[in-house]
């Protein structure tokens, strides 16, 4: 299992840092600790995780796969708690358990299956930029292949031995 958690401070550049990540890392833990440049993003196939310790804007919220504040923050001027409960964000923690909370949730998924987890944000990424029969399709094609993976016989056999599944992503 694999979680890099990448600290990002005021005025970094986000995309250069998200780059610098290892290519075996399973979950990504964004600590944004100052507002960041944000230049292009492209979305990683793999659980990206922000944790919001200042005053963002809205549009980076957008980029995270889950979203977690401090309950001080103000995300586009609005109060993270609001946030919160209209969705727009996971959960607001206070300061003392908030990286804890996360770190947890990140081990846990990066625990289960690689390849069904990047497929999933390969099917929700791409699937909201198609028409409902084209992504319907392409989810339908993402599950095939990912059926047909030593990772899905594994978790099959984990399953049916009452046991722990060993993924390797392959």
């Amino acid at each position: 299992m694999s979680v890099e958690i990448i600290r990002i401070s005021k005025n970094e550049n986000l995309s250069e840092r998200l780059s610098s990540a290892p290519e075996s890392t399973r979950v990504l833990v964004l600590v944004i600790e100052g507002e960041p440049i944000v230049t292009s993003l492209k979305s990683p196939n793999k659980p990206l995780i922000g944790v919001l310790k200042c005053d963002v804007s809205l549009e980076l919220i957008n980029f995270f796969h889950l979203c977690f504040a401090d309950k001080s923050v103000k995300i586009g001027g609005l109060e993270a708690q609001d946030l919160a409960k209209s969705g727009l964000i996971n959960d607001v923690l206070d300061s003392e358990s908030l990286e804890s909370h996360v770190i947890v949730m990140a081990e846990r998924i990066a625990s289960l299956a690689p390849l069904a987890i990047s497929g999933f944000l390969e099917a929700v990424n791409m699937g909201m930029k198609m028409p409902l029969e084209e992504s319907l399709v392409f989810e339908a094609q993402l599950f095939s292949k990912i059926l047909a993976t030593r990772d899905a016989a594994e978790g099959i056999n984990a399953f049916l031995q009452k046991r722990r599944p060993d993924f390797q992503a392959s």
